[in-house]
């Protein structure tokens, strides 16, 4: 019996993906300029079900109102669901901070905790 409960623990522990990574300011400081570390409530769904990380590097293009005009991924994470949603946290970024109009660099990190 007691074995049974170890088999269920552990298949209901390994069914349930880690959590996205707490975003402390210490963490952002260390990164690259341009480099966000997307938080728990922005990470996809499926990508932290499928436990899937990577680091997005974009180009984003700024019209004259600063707003996100354009978003291209010029390294794929691997997963096209976290290349996705760096280009909708840009956009969103840029509607509640607009930006100088043209073009800017920048990447996304997806990191999930241990």
């Amino acid at each position: 019996m007691r074995s049974d409960w170890l088999f269920i623990a552990a298949a209901i522990s390994s069914a349930f993906p880690l959590a996205p990574q707490t975003v402390l300011a210490e963490d952002q400081q260390r990164l690259p300029a341009h480099d966000i570390l997307v938080p728990a409530a922005d990470y996809p769904a499926l990508a932290m079900r499928m436990r899937h990380e990577g680091r997005v590097r974009y180009r984003g293009e700024y019209g004259q109102d600063g707003l996100l005009a354009s978003c291209t991924i010029n390294e794929s994470s691997g997963y096209p669901e976290l290349d996705t949603q760096a280009c909708k946290l840009l956009k969103r970024r840029s509607h509640a901070q607009p930006q100088s109009p043209g073009f800017q660099d920048g990447s996304t990190l997806f990191r999930l905790s241990n």
